[in-house]
């Protein structure tokens, strides 16, 4: 029985040490508070980078498409000054 009560009170002396060890409960929780403060920010962080990429892939786009129109107007003008100048080396 002695044993048993030597032993219950090493246990119970450890479980304590342990108990002292951690950080009080409202440390815990303000700590909790702040994390999930900084996880908010950060996604907002997150959503606005991915619209402002959205919106540069956007515009990247437009302007392909752009460069492109521009091309087949240079081609399309290139081909009808030639025309013309094969026309007029004809004609003389």
């Amino acid at each position: 029985m002695l044993i048993t009560i030597i032993t219950l009170s090493i246990s119970s002396q450890g479980i304590k040490k342990l108990i002292v060890e951690q950080p009080s409960r409202q440390s815990t929780l303000a700590t909790i508070e702040q994390l999930e403060a900084d996880i908010a920010a950060l996604e907002a962080q997150k959503e606005a980078a991915v619209r402002a990429l959205d919106r540069r892939r956007k515009q990247f786009a437009m302007l392909v498409c752009c460069i492109e129109e521009l091309q087949g107007t240079l081609e399309d003008e290139e081909g009808a000054v030639e025309e013309g100048a094969v026309a007029m080396h004809v004609d003389n």
